[in-house]
């Protein structure tokens, strides 16, 4: 009977066979499958990499498109229909007018092809504009301008849109067998018209621009906005200008004025009018000056005289301040004109000349001659005068009996509106000197020019105490008067200042 260290190298030697088996078993069935898996693989890419045979149905054409289309695969491809076949492009199709090769790509799945093809582009301008000023239209080569094309409009042409309102027009044009929607646009460029209006706004409140306006001429609908914002913290009158701006971005601009006014209920002042000194005199800023608020009464007031300089001659603004004691605030300029003459004294010399020569029964006319007869005979023509300002040249004028044309003007100047009459300057331009004279509102209510300058040379039918505008070009054409003042009475008719009154032509 074995022993049993005899049994255990006995199962030792056996044992190990049958380990040796079942590892070649193994291998040969990974070697099997690898083997299956490759020729899947195989017969896989085979399939793939047929060449995919297209229907005799299938036709591959040339492409002619717009600029603005985004062509697709199926622009270049007829008789796909229940073919099962789908296509692609098989590289981004560049953006050209030049003509261009496009490949496509066909499949059903399981096989495929590329085939070549072409495409050409044309500009298509798909916005035309046309003012509704303009004398002729446009045509089918302003949309299309490849003449090589045809092209046409389908229904609606531009020669049946009207030139008479601003508006867009939706058009088709038909091209290499497609059709496009293109835009045709009636626009102007004639920019808006209106007529100012003078407003009258509370302090601190603001108007809508477009109620200081009126009679807006313009084809399309017009904006109107402040070009600048205006202050209006400060009672009086404000110049400000308004943007007209229409549909097709067309501006004009219009001046206006606002009549700044206090709030309701806030504090109003009384005794503001314009107040003269002389250089370096001391001023009482609050004598004659009240400040009364409907519910308060007579309430404090301050003011601000920081841009004053009484010892510099000039024009200058003092505010005065009031607030009530529910907060209304009302401020108002003052001007204060600071004088390097005695305005009392040039005023009692005007009121002098007045009395002598006029009477409660002259027209206003014959007011208007005798100041122009007395100022041109009792003032000598010396060809100087103190031009600092009108007050010191009628002052010269006055009190010493000499000046220049600017001394008559001045003096003229000073009678004028003491008379409350309506005149306004006028100088020569383009001549060798200067010269100045008056432009008088009279009684047919036109402006006649007054110039009670000595002159050299007399032209017969000009009176220079009334002349039109005819006069002064006939004297200025003179040929006695041209070679010796060339545009004796030449001026700019174009100032703002002449602008919306009529002068006698």
């Amino acid at each position: 009977m074995p022993t049993l260290r005899e049994r255990r190298q006995r199962n030792r030697r056996t044992r190990k066979p049958r380990w040796t088996l079942w590892a070649l078993v193994g291998i040969l069935l990974a070697l099997l499958c690898g083997l299956i898996g490759l020729a899947i693989g195989l017969a896989g890419a085979s399939t793939s990499n047929r060449e995919l045979e297209l229907p005799q149905s299938v036709q591959i054409n040339g492409a002619v498109l717009a600029d603005c289309a985004q062509p697709k695969p199926e622009d270049f491809v007829s008789g796909l229909e229940n073919t099962g076949i789908s296509v692609s492009f098989g590289a981004e199709v560049p953006n050209t007018l030049e003509a261009v090769q496009v490949t496509l790509t066909f499949t059903n799945g399981n096989a495929t092809c590329s085939r070549q093809t072409t495409l050409q582009r044309f500009h298509l301008e798909q916005k035309v504009c046309v003012d509704m000023e303009a004398t002729s239209i446009p045509g089918i080569r302003d949309f299309v301008a490849d003449a090589s094309l045809d092209a046409a409009f389908v229904g609606k042409t531009p020669d049946q849109v009207s030139l008479d309102q601003c508006g867009e027009t939706v058009l088709v044009i038909a091209c290499a067998g497609r059709e496009y929607e293109v835009i045709y646009s009636v626009e102007e460029s004639i920019a808006p018209q209106a007529t100012p209006v003078r407003g009258t706004a509370q302090t601190g409140k603001l108007p809508d621009p477009a109620t200081l306006v009126t009679d807006i001429v313009d084809h399309s609908k017009v904006t109107v906005t402040y070009l600048r914002e205006p202050d209006l913290t400060v009672v009086g009158s404000v110049d400000m200008t308004l943007l007209l701006t229409d549909a097709y971005g067309n501006t004009a601009t219009v001046d206006t004025v606002i009549d700044v006014i206090p709030a309701v209920n806030a504090p109003q002042f009384t005794g503001l009018e314009d107040m003269y000194i002389r250089v370096g005199a001391s001023i009482s800023y609050k004598d004659g000056v009240t400040a009364v608020d409907p519910q308060d009464g007579s309430v404090t007031f301050s003011v601000d005289a920081a841009q004053l300089d009484r010892n510099t001659e000039g024009e200058y603004l003092v505010y005065y301040s009031a607030t009530d004691s529910d907060g209304n605030t009302t401020i108002i300029p003052r001007k204060i004109i600071v004088e390097d003459v005695d305005r009392a004294a040039v005023m009692a010399y005007a009121q002098a000349v007045l009395d002598k020569i006029i009477t409660d029964n002259m027209s206003l006319d014959r007011k208007i001659q005798a100041v122009y007869v007395y100022t041109k005979y009792n003032v000598h023509y010396v060809g100087t005068s103190d031009k600092t300002s009108i007050l010191h040249a009628a002052y010269e004028g006055f009190s010493t009996g000499k000046g220049d044309c600017y001394t008559y003007y001045a003096m003229n100047v000073v009678l004028f509106d003491l008379l409350g009459l309506t005149h306004l300057e006028v100088t020569r331009m383009g001549g060798t000197s200067h010269h100045w004279w008056n432009l008088v509102l009279h009684e047919d209510g036109k402006y006649y020019h007054v110039d009670s300058t000595p002159v050299a040379v007399t032209v017969e039918g000009v009176k220079h105490g009334k002349m039109t505008d005819s006069d002064l070009q006939v004297y200025t054409q003179d040929p006695g008067v041209s070679s010796r003042r060339p545009n004796f009475y030449v001026y700019d008719k174009t100032l703002p200042e002449y602008e919306g009154i009529e002068i006698a032509p």
